[in-house]
């Protein structure tokens, strides 16, 4: 086109110059405005003259026969959604490209499809009258068959093309066909053991056959009968449910390691090994099947029970325990020890209400693992009291200990004091020490009130012995000073000259002039003579009485003679 319109410019002057201009118009267009119907050019023009006379870009493809099923009346949506638009040929302005195929659910528009350059709409008519939905509605006579004609319009109204097409109306209602085969696909998506295999296998059977039907058009009655079919497979239906149920609650019992009341347990064994074997044949009854696990149920309650029973028991004693501890309170305060009393007051009560009502015949497995659950909740209610009471028990004893501690730890010295008080408080100090390392294991240690009591009274006797030998200890007695003469005291030393000074004697004695000779006295005389000390500056004869001894009476009748003197005085 564009190379014929230059060859037009060429030789036609100004006129083929202006005729030109609207062919190269013309020319841009023909791919969009055409190809949607969009030109003003008559219908004839914008399609096919061989062939299905289509458009000349757009191939519309509409089914020559719709399916209608009996009750469910088909829609204008319905008949859109089964239309397809393919794009013939190049498009100039690069929207589109050939083979490109649009559908209702991709672009859809109110009673048409949206291509690259518009809107293609549809209006349907039966014997020349507009159909809408609920002329559509009426067209539902089981196996009847309407003619519909469907004019396309390419975005303009004034170009279109008319197609015709019929709704075949099916013979049967398979509608509750369908309903049967949507149950019986929800029984087979149960998970692999629910249903025993050979009712599995005719279900499985049935909804095939089933599905066939729904793809062809049969005769009402064979429908029917085919539901029939289908429904007495699912209610055919070996379930096995309750009966894995149970085996699965069972088995672990049997491998646990804990030892139940031997009765009880040979029983569930014995009925676990039936429905294991039901469990594993081919074609069991389903009043097998219920049987079964009805027999395996009530062997596991039975051993249920049992098993509560002595939980029950173990709990009850456990509280019994409690209640006849008669714990250690003396140093307890009057808050705790009062909160104690009250527990162990309703605990009672609940222990003689329980015991009774226990051995009540018929009594449920519920009942005994809820008395279970209550006894364990007042046994932890006392057991709570009783930590409260530990708790300010062991800070009392800590208190205790730091004291007794400080008191070991003082290390005194006893050598002033007397041997027998001095020996009486290293007895306690070592009675202190063992009792103060006993009182800190127990602190370390112990949680029960009457143990962490019975450590604090030692604790605090310990403290008081010790404190009471140490306040016992007696002084060694003092050595008496001598006393002063009051009379005579001792002479003032001269401060100036304290010591007079001794001249030295010289021992030499001068030789007398010799008497007259006289006779030789004896030997002995001689030597008693020469003993004999001569004083040295009186000449008299030295008498040793001076010595020590001597010196030692005088001190003493001094000291009597004080001691006299003070009696007189007194």
């Amino acid at each position: 086109m564009k190379k014929f319109t230059k060859r037009c410019l060429k030789g036609c002057g100004l006129v083929g110059l202006v005729f030109s201009t609207g062919l190269v118009a013309l020319s841009d267009n023909i791919d969009s405005a055409l190809t949607v119907g969009a030109e003003t050019a008559t219908t004839a023009n914008a399609f096919e003259e061989s062939g299905d006379q289509q458009h000349k870009n757009w191939h519309i493809y509409i089914p020559e026969v719709y399916t209608v099923k009996v009750g469910q009346p088909i829609t204008i949506e319905d008949i859109l959604s089964q239309i397809t638009i393919t794009r013939k040929g190049e498009d100039s302005q690069g929207k589109t490209s050939p083979g490109m195929i649009y559908t209702y659910e991709e672009y859809p528009k109110v009673r048409g499809i949206e291509v690259s350059a518009g809107t293609i709409w549809f209006d349907f008519y039966n014997s020349g009258n507009w159909v809408n939905n609920d002329v559509l509605a009426t067209f539902n006579e089981p196996g009847g068959t309407y003619t519909l004609s469907a004019w396309a319009y390419y975005a303009n109204e004034n170009v279109k093309k008319q197609f015709v097409f019929k709704l075949q109306v099916e013979n049967s209602d398979k509608r509750a066909l369908e309903q049967s085969l949507a149950t019986a696909n929800e029984k087979l998506q149960a998970p692999e053991g629910t249903y025993s295999d050979e009712s599995l296998q005719r279900l499985q059977e049935s909804v095939f056959l089933g599905q066939t039907y729904l793809n062809r058009d049969p005769e009402q009655q064979e429908v029917d009968d085919m539901k029939a079919t289908i429904d007495s497979a699912v209610s055919g239906l070996v379930d096995l449910t309750v009966l894995n149920t149970a085996v699965e609650t069972a088995t672990p019992l049997l491998t646990d390691g804990k030892e139940y009341p031997k009765e009880a347990y040979d029983s569930l064994v014995q009925k676990l090994a039936a429905a294991a074997k039901l469990q594993n044949s081919f074609n069991p009854s389903q009043e097998e099947v219920n049987e079964a696990a009805t027999d395996l149920t009530q062997a596991l309650t039975t051993l249920k029970t049992a098993v509560a029973h002595e939980a029950l028991d173990q709990a009850l004693a456990k509280l019994l325990e409690l209640y006849r501890e008669n714990p250690n309170l003396a140093l307890t305060s009057e808050p705790l020890k009062e909160l104690y009393n009250k527990a162990i007051e309703a605990a009672g009560t609940f222990y003689r209400t329980v015991s009774k009502d226990k051995e009540r015949k018929g009594i449920s497995l519920y009942e005994l693992e809820r008395y279970t659950t209550e006894t364990n909740s007042v046994v932890d209610t006392i057991l709570k009291v009783k930590a409260a009471i530990a708790e300010e028990g062991k800070a009392k004893l800590r208190s205790a200990l730091d004291q007794l501690n400080a008191l070991i730890g003082e290390n005194l010295d006893l050598s002033p004091y007397t041997a027998a008080s001095a020996q009486a408080y290293t007895d306690q100090l070592a009675k202190a020490k063992e009792v103060a390392a006993a009182g800190e294991t127990a602190y370390a240690q112990e949680t029960e009130p009457t143990a962490i009591t019975n450590s604090l009274i030692k604790v605090l006797n310990a403290k008081k012995s010790l404190s009471d030998a140490k306040a016992a200890l007696v002084a060694k007695p003092v050595d008496p000073v001598d006393p002063v003469d009051p009379v005579d005291p001792v002479d003032p030393v001269d401060p100036i000259d304290p010591v007079d000074p001794v001249k030295p004697v010289d021992p030499e004695v001068k030789p007398e002039p010799k008497p007259e000779s006289k006779p030789e006295a004896k030997k002995e005389d001689k030597k008693a003579a020469d003993k004999q000390q001569v004083l040295p500056a009186t000449a008299d004869t030295a008498n040793p009485f001076f010595t020590a001894a001597a010196l030692a009476v005088i001190a003493c009748a001094g000291q009597l003679a004080i001691v006299s003197r003070r009696k007189e005085s007194n």
